[in-house]
């Protein structure tokens, strides 16, 4: 699947998106999604992060070496109740609000993998 911007913006947060958190930015290999479970690098015992949906998986993105590295995201809570996810290194233009911290982290590491 090609990944916009427009997409990334535009699909739920949930399992599918998980997905993309750990195989684009992540590095997982092989997701699987036998019924509702969902698990990665073709093992059953390697259940796939709710990246999305909990901040503490979430939280594993940002602090993940190549993002810092590379793109350094940020979080911030705004004052009307969402929360910002942004890059601070110079280059990058990413800013993400959400009404959750851990889907503004999802969507602002998924553009961090687009090249346009």
């Amino acid at each position: 699947m090609e990944l916009t911007r427009e997409k990334v913006l535009a699909m739920d947060m949930g399992r599918e998106m998980d997905a993309l958190v750990a195989e684009r930015v992540m590095g997982a290999k092989g997701i699987m999604n036998v019924g509702t479970a969902w698990f990665v690098n073709d093992n059953i015992n390697d259940l796939l992060p709710r990246y999305s949906t909990n901040i503490s998986a979430a939280w594993d993105v940002i602090e993940a070496p190549h993002i810092m590295d590379k793109v350094q995201l940020g979080l911030m809570p705004t004052s009307f109740g969402m929360w910002m996810c942004r890059s601070y290194m110079p280059g990058w233009n990413i800013q993400v609000q959400s009404i959750t911290a851990a889907d503004a982290i999802s969507r602002a590491a998924l553009l961090t993998t687009i090249k346009e």
